[in-house]
């Protein structure tokens, strides 16, 4: 979908962005790395933090790791605030 949106503006800069998901940048860098986190609902939050783990008296989010270290130069993370910090048990820890 978003693809398609940026087809449409019809610039060939444009061409060169690469979207994809955070575990196929794992192990790669771009410049600059565009984050969304798309939820609609709080109960998404679970499925966002899956991959989680406790390590020495702190919780780990391994997809969260390779999104905010893969880029160079900028991250840009955007989404819904009541959402990204709602009291549930694994987002405290965010």
């Amino acid at each position: 979908m978003i693809r398609r949106e940026l087809a449409k503006l019809g610039i060939a800069e444009l061409d060169n962005i690469t979207i994809d998901t955070v575990e196929r940048y794992q192990g790669s860098q771009r410049d600059v790395i565009i984050y969304s986190f798309t939820i609609v609902h709080r109960y998404q939050l679970d499925f966002l933090t899956a991959n989680c783990f406790e390590e020495n008296g702190k919780i780990i989010d391994r997809k969260l790791n390779v999104a905010l270290t893969r880029a160079r130069k900028t991250n840009d993370y955007n989404g819904t605030h009541a959402h990204a910090f709602a009291s549930t048990e694994r987002s405290k820890h965010l």
